[in-house]
């Protein structure tokens, strides 16, 4: 058993950016990680305006803890390193040319788990010279590289029970290199030791001079406030040092520091502040060309000034000035900038725009000069004032649009997958925070709607070539409504096809179709007549009979055909097109009309329907390249020619030369009823050829084809059909071209867009049915079109942060609970508003009025329920009810109970997380009227602790309290809430989340592992049968059929489980009578691995029916994925052994490659815990990315069964001797082994994932 995984959506949360000039030294560029993927992106002015393009990008498969930058002297362009989670150190820069990330220099440390990463913090010489990193605990390391080669030398220094917070060098303008760092020491407990609790020591801010050998410290200094940050200063032999409330220069040479205040809210001064995160600015974004520049102590002068840009924790944005004389840095001064969410980094354009890649949600990029045209107002705070009072400032909120913008869809809090109002699936995303937190409903972009997906029985090797569906006829079959024809390449296979809903598909044995050939058409021309061309001729079945019509030569086979109800037109090797009739009856006659030459080998025919009198024929003729008598290689022909079929000749109206070969036609009506030609080429070439009519002097009408569009959709030929669509409950028609992928259109006029779901060339219309059939290997899928319009997808904004949601499928209404802490409620702001104003009125007035002092309100919970309803493509609010001040809504649950549609809340007052704990906890009770608009209350329930989870089970509610699990019914005419039974201390911390199975219920944890419970109905009793079942720390989870659950932890692991069963116990041995009647197998673990990301939900999703579960996750980063059990186990196998292959063989690849390594892979996805039974997808997308040469070697080697002694082998040699020692027919093999293996990988990758638009 193995189970498929692959990423749907990567993560744009951004936890590191670096600004630079990364390609050609010219341009700046962004680079940024998302959690292991590494971006390379630009910012520009185009004509349409600021745009952000990702130039390139690569899955490092490893979390990207850090980035620095560094260049090299006389170099134009930047380097970047980077260090992972698992120890792994790359440097590396950007190939212009290939456009693409290359590994120069690769270093793996060590990793001791859990005390220390090796590296937690990075910083840069700015001259290249040195690459200083550090653990969080005891280790630095200085790195020197040299120049451009791989050679490294590593220097390593340990500080002994040392805390370090923070990096930087040092610029002493001289050759000399200098570090600076952030230190505590710290002492560790011992087991039966008693300590006081001391208090908090502040860090030293140390000196320490390097050279090849060693690092030798040369000054300490204890820092005035407790430090979190340095900020290199460049010249000026120092560093700032950021703290609580204050930031500080600290010179190496001078024991004065120069310290100024952070400022704080006028609204807020008792709140610390410390800076997040900062930006160095140029000084020309600043200067003012109309002011002159004076120096004084509250005008400092811009020109000899350092700048910066910091964010505190709260996100106002403060610029601060270093001003610099003729002794180094003299003062320091703050000037409030504006206010925008916290960000992770900041980067600063030297056009002037300022990029904030912020925590959460979407990224921005902001004009600098605006900001500071908006900042003059506000006033400036300098080091040189008196000590005192804190500064205080009144901050704005954001009224300035950003000129570009990133989407991000992190944190995703909970997620749905439902049909609202309709028949088609959406995901609901609840993401954001606070009030940038936002309701995200997206049309799942799976375009079809599938029916049902059989397998085909064929020989091994054999491919569907053509495919047809026909009524069946009494003569070969009188139960099937329909029949399948389906030609291979030498044979052909007829299948029947029950018109159910499920599509029952059977094969035929005996049948009278020739079979052991291939066919060129099939088509049911009479109520018991089917005709099939063949290429040694055409046979009429009818009467279970099969009787040869037309015996062709062994010298003239057939080539093409084109048939409808009239007539059958057949082309032949000689290059000839001859006509057949076809009465109404279905059987072919012979015509009249002769035999038409044409010059050259026909790829396609088409023979139009709609006129009684004359029909129109596209035939397709390609001529191929031969040599003149001086070998001289002709090129190719490719033509299209028009045929009109009259009652004695097949004449020629119009042709065409094209550029590609024609593979296939359609026929359209174009504008003013014009008719038109789609044709279909090879190399995905897709022309539309107008058919255009002028009156000549002599009465006759001259026919002209001319090219109206080109387009090209792919690299493979076009297959084009006309297809039905079936849109708001009617039924329409588009086209339909296939090659690489498929590609749809409504009109003749209108613009292609692709389809996401996986169709192949050899499709057919299911008749009398809106369902379109298609074979990819050997399954034939039916589907339907269904609502191809592009939608948008809907966005509702939130006040709080979103918790919990629940849908009403039916309504479209959505329920959604809101919940943020140190926030006040609407009521809350308007009261202290209000207060406010009369107190700013009374300091105006010249009047004294005794007003009573502001009412000290503390920030606490603010919570709301709110309903939103989606019927079409906009959301509108239906209700929203506010909760009173320090309540929080922590759980919610829709059901249905004896027709009334309830809604439960779990809230609580005064709740705190550390604890778990609150002063009062209730669960409210609402009523959804019948017209799903009006809510009603019906009670509120007291509870002793909070309710952090809520369940539907069996017609009743289980509600998490506390420890404890109670089980809730609800009176059927009051509708109050009553208590059935209670099982207390079932988990050791607090109850997070409830999962019914049948009989047993699962309930998971804050900090421990799950406990299995059950619920006798008898006894009204709940017994808890296992505690604390492995793993521990369940963050979301579901369950499967078959008995089968996934789990995702904090540790950023999923396991896949098979779980217990209940066994009846021998209750003679039975002590206790609490003890349960039943007794619990052990767990069994199916698959592990480890996915890198804080899974928050997961929910089923079921692509077919009868068909094993997809499990869709979201995480926290904002990333979605999928998890799939392979039905196949033979392809099981086979993708398991290439995935196994790959991993071994990674090392060598990254040799060869000289890109990027993926061989962290290895370490990656069994970080905590082995890999087990799960296939990585994204993984396995690598291989469609090698070389021909190197995917040919992955091919070798796994039919070789690569063990792992093998690899310590030199496979390089090996690598370079492999295309001379093979046999030319071995080696063709592994061609087409590279051919079947990228096939299979591409289409299970387009059939695994389901596509969104956000």
């Amino acid at each position: 058993m193995f189970f498929y995984h692959r990423t749907l959506s990567h993560a744009l949360s951004i936890t590191g950016a670096l600004i630079g000039n990364f390609l050609d030294g010219k341009k700046e560029d962004i680079i940024v990680s998302t959690g292991r993927i590494l971006k390379l992106l630009r910012f520009e002015l185009d004509d349409t305006g600021p745009v952000i393009q990702t130039l390139t990008s690569v899955d490092t498969y490893d979390i990207i803890i850090s980035l620095a930058k560094f260049r090299n002297k006389d170099e134009a362009r930047d380097w970047i390193v980077i260090a992972a989670d698992s120890g792994n150190t790359t440097i590396f820069n950007v190939n212009a040319e290939k456009m693409e990330f290359e590994s120069v220099i690769y270093h793996h440390f060590i990793v001791q788990i859990p005390k220390r990463l090796p590296i937690e913090h990075l910083a840069v010489d700015s001259q290249g010279r040195a690459i200083f990193s550090a653990a969080m605990e005891e280790l630095k390391q200085i790195w020197f590289p040299f120049g451009s080669g791989r050679l490294l030398k590593i220097l390593e220094d340990v500080d002994k029970k040392t805390l370090i917070y923070d990096i930087a060098f040092v610029d002493i303008n001289s050759e000399n290199i200098v570090i600076a760092y952030l230190a505590t020491a710290y002492e560790e407990l011992h087991a039966g030791l008693k300590y006081e609790i001391k208090k908090r020591r502040k860090p030293s801010l140390i000196f320490a001079n390097v050279d090849s050998d060693e690092v030798t410290k040369i000054g300490k200094m204890e820092c005035l406030d407790y430090a979190n940050s340095l900020i290199s200063v460049p010249g000026e032999r120092g560093v700032l040092v950021c703290a609580e409330d204050s930031i500080a220069f600290y010179s190496m040479d001078s024991s004065t520091i120069i310290r100024c205040s952070i400022p704080k809210r006028i609204m807020d001064p008792k709140a610390g502040v410390i800076f997040v995160c900062s930006t160095k600015c140029s000084r020309n974004l600043f200067q003012n060309p109309n002011q002159k520049d004076e120096s004084s102590s509250f005008f400092p002068s811009t020109q000899n000034s350092i700048y910066y840009l910091a964010q505190t924790e709260q996100g106002d944005i403060f610029r601060i000035q270093l001003v610099v004389n003729e002794f180094g840095v003299n003062e320091i001064v703050l000037k409030y900038f504006i206010t925008l969410p916290v960000a992770s980094a900041l980067c600063t354009f030297e056009s002037g725009f300022l990029f904030v890649a912020s925590e959460f949600g979407n990224h921005y990029v902001y004009n600098i000069a605006d900001i500071e045209n908006r900042a003059r107002v506000h006033p400036s705070f300098s080091s040189a004032l008196p000590k005192g009072k804190p500064f205080l400032f009144m901050h704005r909120s954001l009224t300035i649009t950003p000129v570009a913008e990133i989407q991000s869809l992190s944190p995703i809090m909970h997620m749905e997958f439902e049909p609202l109002a309709s028949m088609r699936y959406r995901l609901c995303l609840a993401m954001g925070r606070a009030s940038l937190s936002a309701l995200k409903i997206s049309k799942v972009e799976q375009d079809v709607t599938y029916q049902n997906r059989a397998k085909i029985e064929k020989e091994r090797d054999e491919i569907p070539v053509r495919m047809w569906i026909i009524e069946s006829t009494l003569s070969i079959s009188e139960e099937s409504e329909m029949l399948i024809v389906v030609s291979f390449e030498d044979s052909t296979s007829v299948y029947s096809l029950d018109g159910t809903s499920e599509y029952i598909m059977q094969k035929i044995e005996s049948t009278p179709f020739a079979e052991k050939t291939n066919t060129l058409g099939c088509a049911k021309t009479g109520e018991d007549a089917i005709i099939q061309v063949c290429p040694k001729g055409v046979c009429l079945i009818t009467d279970k009979k099969n009787k040869l019509i037309h015996r062709t030569e062994e010298k003239d086979a057939i080539e093409e055909c084109a048939m409808n109800k009239k007539s059958l037109v057949i082309a032949f090797e000689n290059k000839q097109l001859k006509h057949h009739e076809i009465d109404k009856d279905g059987r072919v006659m012979k015509s009249k009309i002769p035999r038409r030459l044409i010059n050259g080998p026909v790829t396609c025919m088409l023979l139009s329907d709609k006129s009684e009198s004359d029909q129109l024929l596209a035939v397709g003729v390609s001529i191929p390249p031969v040599k003149t008598s001086d070998s001289k290689v002709m090129a190719s022909v490719n033509e299209v020619h028009l045929f009109n079929i009259g009652l004695s000749e097949i004449k020629l109206l119009c042709m065409l030369k094209v550029e590609n070969s024609p593979y296939s036609f359609l026929f359209m009506n174009g504008e003013s009823n014009l008719l038109s030609l789609l044709v279909g080429c090879e190399k995905g070439r897709l022309l539309t050829l107008a058919v255009e009519k002028t009156a000549e002097a002599e009465g006759t009408i001259k026919h002209e084809l001319k090219i109206s569009n080109t387009e090209t959709i792919g690299s493979e030929a076009v297959q084009l059909l006309h297809v039905p669509v079936l849109t708001n409950a009617e039924i329409g028609y588009g086209i339909l071209a296939v090659s690489n992928h498929p590609w749809f259109k409504e009109s003749l006029v209108g613009d292609f867009f692709q389809l996401k779901s996986d169709i192949s060339p050899c499709i057919c219309i299911i008749p009398k049915s809106e369902n379109i059939a298609t074979i990819l290997e050997d399954q034939l899928r039916i589907f339907i079109l269904e609502d191809l319009q592009p939608k948008l997808p809907v966005t509702f904004s939130l006040e709080y942060t979103p918790k919990k949601f629940a849908v009403d499928s039916y309504t479209g209404n959505i329920f959604i609970i809101e919940t943020d802490n140190n926030s006040y409620t609407e009521e809350t702001k308007e009261k202290k508003e209000i207060e406010f104003r009369m107190h700013v009125e009374a300091a105006k007035s010249q009047q004294r009025t005794n007003l009573p002092p502001l009412e000290n309100i503390p920030k606490s919970w603010a919570s709301l329920l709110r309903a939103i309803n989606l019927t079409g493509v906009n959301a509108r609010e239906v209700f929203k009810i506010p909760f009173d001040q320090n309540e929080a809504a922590l759980s919610l649950c829709y059901f249905q109970q004896g027709g009334d549609d309830l809604l439960l809340v779990g809230v609580a007052k005064g709740f705190k997380i550390e604890t778990v704990c609150c002063k009062e906890a209730s669960i409210y009770t609402y009523k959804i009227l019948e017209d799903g608009e009006t809510i009603s209350f019906l009670h509120k329930t007291e509870i002793k602790s909070a309710p952090l989870a809520m369940c539907c089970y069996d017609g009743n509610v289980l509600i998490g309290i506390g420890r404890k699990l109670a089980l809730y019914c609800v009176a059927p005419e009051s509708l109050e809430l009553k208590l059935l039974c209670e099982k207390k201390d079932c988990v050791s911390n607090s109850v997070t989340a409830i999962y019914p199975v049948d009989r047993r219920i699962l309930v998971s944890d804050s900090k421990f592992g799950l406990s299995y419970l059950m619920y006798v109905p008898s006894d009204k009793s709940l017994y808890l049968l296992q505690e604390d079942v492995f793993p521990a720390e369940v963050t979301a989870a579901c369950i499967l059929r078959d008995n089968k659950m996934v789990r995702a932890t904090k540790s950023r692991d999923i396991f896949i489980v098979e779980l217990g069963t209940l066994k009846d116990r021998d209750m003679s041995k039975v002590i206790n009578d609490d003890e349960p009647p039943f007794t619990l197998s052990k767990e069994e673990l199916l698959g592990c691995f480890h996915v890198g990301e804080v899974v928050t939900s997961m929910q089923i999703f079921n692509t077919f029916p009868n068909e094993p579960d997809t499990v869709v996750y979201t995480t926290l980063s904002g990333s979605i994925g999928g998890l799939s059990l392979l039905p196949w186990e033979k392809d099981a196998k086979k993708f398991n052994n290439l995935y196994e292959t790959m991993l071994k063989l990674a090392p060598i690849i990254d040799k060869k490659r000289n890109t990027f390594p993926f061989s962290p892979n290895v370490w990656f996805r069994s970080r905590h815990y082995k890999r087990k039974n799960v296939i990585d997808g994204d993984f396995l997308d690598e291989f469609l990315r090698l070389e021909e040469e190197l995917q040919k070697f992955v091919c070798w080697k796994l039919k070789k069964d690569v063990t792992q002694n093998e690899i310590d082998g030199d496979f390089h040699d090996e690598f370079l001797r492999l295309k001379e020692e093979l046999p030319k027919i071995e080696w063709m093999k592994l061609e087409e082994d590279v051919t079947q293996i990228s096939t299979k990988l591409e289409r299970m990758r387009r059939d695994s994932m389901l596509s969104f638009q956000f």
